[in-house]
């Protein structure tokens, strides 16, 4: 009601509680300056004195939007306002529970805008599933649309207010026409029988590979980016913690021009301007990650996300033992189940894919590693995290100390688990040291399997 304060007029609005005693007086002048006189601490909703109960309760942000409210339906149905904005609102609903049990339903009407409607939610979960409902306005409040002369809109509202449901929640309508799509084989790998095995590389995976130091974990990386780039013409963001960027590039450069471009050329065998016209084919083709001695696990993933901002989606982290490099065994775990944790989620929420490699733990019985042994999952640094977090789990093991040069260059491929399809695979791959290439071939211990004639050196 309006009124004089100072010779100035004012809006008051008397604040009562349940029981019709005054508690409260909220002013408001005309250049929409406030104060309250009394106390509102036992936050009762204004107008609630007027209504003991009914079908449903219409609750407004504020006091001219609950006026303008019982001026459209002519003041026939219960209508309140917050005491002290959506701010609030929760914990003054909250300290009138009992007084809205009286409503069959209870809909709340408060502004369109963020604040409002963030407010709205958030009083979801006072009284059970469907009796709290959120009317959609076509302006910002009630007052507005009443002023726009779109009274029956608000009218409307009330009737079509919905009871909230969680976005993690869906029907079998809402991803209907997703669930009907056919599911496509991935990308392939350089390997035939890693493809025919996982059914090809997709997004929204991580692949962990795994090996002792000097095994083929390099190997694998850059015959994998080769194949990507070449074959897919996909452009990977490459995260090579324990290396250079330069000699990274130089190493895929050697592996697309069948050269060891890290070797000095009376060595490696090459020309200046093949290195140069090695070099410039991959321009724009690859992005690197510069980490200069930092491996923050926080700043890896922030770099993913801006990277995957600019349409990259397929990412190589080596090695990640070296985020914990510095930490115990016990810190280390922690660190590495946070990292892959927040990395699943970002794989599923950005739609992009991570292969990740990492050392393993040296063997407690039986054949070393170093010796061709076999690598095991729960032997990945971190390998809780790893199985829990990765979708595939790979395992590359070589003898290192065989005499035979095509032996000793043979790595063998183990897909260690498969969390989609539960499958398995074992095969081999050969370094040739002539072509810089790393590709399957049969099991050369087997009679009459693969033998080479380049006299490859050991990778």
């Amino acid at each position: 009601m309006g009124r004089d304060f100072n010779d100035q007029p004012v809006h008051v609005c008397d604040v009562r509680t349940e029981a019709g005693s005054l508690v409260a007086q909220k002013v408001r002048t005309k250049d929409k300056d406030f104060w309250v006189n009394g106390s509102l601490k036992e936050r009762p909703l204004v107008g609630m004195h007027l209504w003991n109960g009914g079908r449903k309760l219409v609750i407004t942000e504020g006091e001219i939007d609950m006026l303008s409210y019982a001026q459209l339906t002519d003041c026939k149905y219960p209508v309140v306002s917050l005491p002290n904005g959506a701010a609030a609102a929760k914990k003054a609903l909250a300290a009138n529970l009992k007084y809205l049990e009286r409503f069959d339903e209870v809909i709340l009407m408060f502004d369109m805008d963020e604040p409002g409607q963030a407010a709205a939610v958030s009083c979801m979960p006072l009284m059970n599933p469907g009796r709290i409902k959120i009317a959609k306005l076509p302006l910002k409040d009630a007052n507005e649309c009443l002023l726009a002369e779109e009274g029956q809109a608000v009218v409307n509202s009330i009737w079509n207010a919905e009871a909230y449901r969680p976005s993690q929640i869906v029907t079998v309508a809402d991803i209907m026409e997703k669930a009907k799509r056919m599911p496509a084989l991935g990308l392939s790998f350089p390997w035939e029988s890693a493809t025919k095995a996982s059914l090809g590389i997709r997004k929204a995976e991580i692949h962990i590979v795994g090996a002792a130091p000097k095994i083929g974990k390099t190997e694998h990386q850059h015959q994998l980016i080769k194949h990507m780039v070449e074959v897919h013409g996909v452009k990977p963001g490459i995260m090579s913690l324990e290396e250079n960027p330069v000699k990274t590039l130089k190493k895929i450069a050697g592996k697309n021009a069948g050269k060891q471009f890290t070797k000095p050329p009376e060595v490696g065998g090459y020309t200046q301007d093949e290195l140069d016209e090695a070099l410039e084919a991959l321009d724009d083709k690859m992005e690197f990650y510069s980490s200069e001695g930092v491996r923050d696990y926080e700043e890896i993933l922030s770099t993913v996300r801006w990277w995957a901002a600019q349409g990259i989606w397929f990412f190589i982290i080596d090695p990640l033992t070296a985020l914990v490099a510095e930490h115990d065994s016990s810190s280390a775990n922690d660190i590495l189940n946070e990292f892959m944790s927040k990395a699943a989620s970002m794989a599923m929420e950005l739609n992009i894919t991570f292969f990740m490699y990492s050392h393993v733990n040296p063997v407690k019985t039986g054949k070393p590693h170093d010796a061709g042994g076999d690598v095991l999952s729960s032997q990945f640094t971190g390998s809780r995290a790893m199985e829990k977090w990765a979708h595939y789990g790979w395992a590359v093991q070589r003898d290192r100390t065989e005499k035979d040069p095509t032996l000793r260059n043979t790595a063998r491929i183990s897909l260690l688990f498969d969390r989609e399809f539960g499958e398995w695979c074992e095969f081999f791959a050969f370094y040739n040291n002539q072509t810089n290439d790393w590709s399957e071939c049969p099991d050369p211990s087997e009679e009459g399997g693969f033998q080479d004639e380049s006299q490859p050196e050991e990778f």
